[in-house]
């Protein structure tokens, strides 16, 4: 299978749905976060995009990321392409 490449297209797929996130979860974790990469590391993490937003298939393609590329590449890319803090 080919690895789906880390580009513009999965910011644009998932960048609302993390931005969503933030947007709903941001002001509890203010006080303990200190860098983007970790507001859309808590935004992707729980399955916070599947439960409290209710986008699973975002989810599921997240998660496909992380199965081709790695965890800690997909949420470098994702915290270079999607500012939160």
């Amino acid at each position: 299978m080919e690895k789906t490449p880390l580009d513009e297209k999965v910011v644009e797929r998932l960048a609302p749905h993390i931005i969503e996130v933030w947007n709903q979860i941001g002001y509890d974790a203010e006080g303990f976060i200190t860098s983007n990469m970790e507001a859309v590391e808590i935004c992707l993490d729980a399955g916070r995009m599947d439960y409290l937003i209710n986008q699973k298939e975002a989810y599921q393609f997240y998660e496909s990321l992380v199965e081709q590329h790695g965890y800690v590449p997909v949420l470098e890319f994702l915290s270079k392409h999607v500012s939160l803090w």
